[in-house]
C-alpha cells in the first residue's frame, strides 16, 4: 500500500510533535520553563494538526490547542493554550514580571505530562482508526521521559 502525499504531510507533523515534546524537555532540564512550556504547547498543537490531517485531510489555520483539540473531541491538553502566549510576551501578563520569571519547574513538568497524555490517546486512536501510514510509528514519543527513535 503506498502512502499518500496526504499521509506523509500528517507524519511530518507528527514527527515534529515529537521532537518539540524532546525541546520540551531539555529546556526543563535545563531550567529553562517558560520555553519549556511553549514547546510543549507547540507539541500538542502539532500532534493534533497531524491527526486532524489524517482524520479529514486538510490542515486547520489555529494555533490555539482548545480549537484543535475540539476538532478531534479530546479535551485533555486545552491548559496548553495558557502557554502559547504569556511563556514569551512579556506584555502578555498583567504581571510586572518577565516570562522567564513566571514559570518553574512543576509548570513545566505538569505541560509535558498533559502533551504525552495527549501523545499517547492521540496515537493509540489513529492506530484503532486505521489511520497512520503503515511502517509509521510514533511510539518513542509517547512514552514518558524517553528520546526520539527516528
Amino acid at each position: 500500500m503506498s502512502v499518500s502525499a496526504q499521509q506523509l504531510d500528517a507524519v511530518r507533523w507528527l514527527k515534529q510533535s515529537g521532537s518539540d515534546l524532546v525541546a520540551a524537555r531539555q529546556l526543563r532540564d535545563g531550567g529553562s520553563f517558560a520555553q519549556s512550556c511553549f514547546f510543549s504547547q507547540q507539541s500538542a498543537e502539532k500532534l493534533f494538526k497531524g491527526a486532524i490531517i489524517l482524520l479529514k485531510g486538510a490542515i486547520p489555520r489555529s494555533h490555539s490547542v482548545q480549537d484543535l483539540s475540539n476538532m478531534l473531541r479530546a479535551e485533555y491538553a486545552v491548559p496548553l493554550d495558557n502557554f502559547y502566549t504569556v511563556s514569551r510576551y512579556s506584555d502578555a501578563s498583567p504581571s510586572e514580571m518577565s516570562p522567564f520569571e513566571l514559570y518553574d519547574v512543576d509548570d513545566a513538568q505538569e505541560a509535558i505530562h498533559l502533551v504525552e497524555q495527549a501523545m499517547r490517546v492521540t496515537l493509540q486512536w489513529l492506530g484503532e482508526q486505521n489511520l497512520m501510514p503503515e511502517g509509521y510509528s510514533l511510539a518513542p514519543y509517547a512514552k514518558a521521559e524517553t528520546a526520539p527513535g527516528f
